[in-house]
C-alpha cells in the first residue's frame, strides 16, 4: 500500500528511495542494540559463509526473475537456479564446519513441538 501511495502522489522512484529510510532505522537500531551485546574474543567474520549464502540467494533471485522475463525453458534460468541451490548446500555444509558460523547451529537443531489441542 505504501508503494502505491508513493507512486500515486510522488513518483515510482520514491519506492526505491523509501528503502534508505528503513536502512537508516535498521542501522540506528543496530547501533543501539548491539552496543550492549558482549563480544567474543577472537571471533571472526565467516567470509566463506558470506560469499556462499550471498551468491546462492543472488542466483536464486536472478534465476526466478529471469524465468519471469524470458522463459522457464532457457538454459540461463536453470543454470542460475541450479547454481543457487548448489551454493546454498555448500553454505549449509560450510556452516557445520566453521569455527564462527554466520548461522548458529542451535537454530538448525532446535526441535519445535506442535501445539497440543485440548
Amino acid at each position: 500500500m505504501l508503494g502505491g501511495t508513493l507512486t500515486e502522489y510522488l513518483s515510482w522512484r520514491w519506492c526505491l528511495y523509501i528503502n534508505l529510510v528503513f536502512a537508516g532505522l535498521a542501522l540506528a537500531g543496530g547501533a543501539v542494540l548491539l552496543k550492549h551485546h558482549p563480544r567474543r574474543p577472537g571471533a571472526r567474520l565467516d567470509w566463506g559463509g558470506v560469499v556462499t549464502v550471498s551468491g546462492g540467494v543472488f542466483c536464486l533471485v536472478y534465476g526466478f526473475s529471469g524465468a519471469a522475463m524470458n522463459s522457464w525453458s532457457t538454459a540461463s534460468t536453470w543454470g542460475l537456479l541450479a547454481a543457487g541451490v548448489v551454493l546454498l548446500v555448500i553454505f549449509a555444509v560450510w556452516q557445520g564446519r566453521a569455527a564462527d558460523p554466520l548461522l548458529p547451529r542451535r537454530l538448525l537443531t532446535t526441535q519445535v513441538e506442535p501445539p497440543r489441542h485440548r
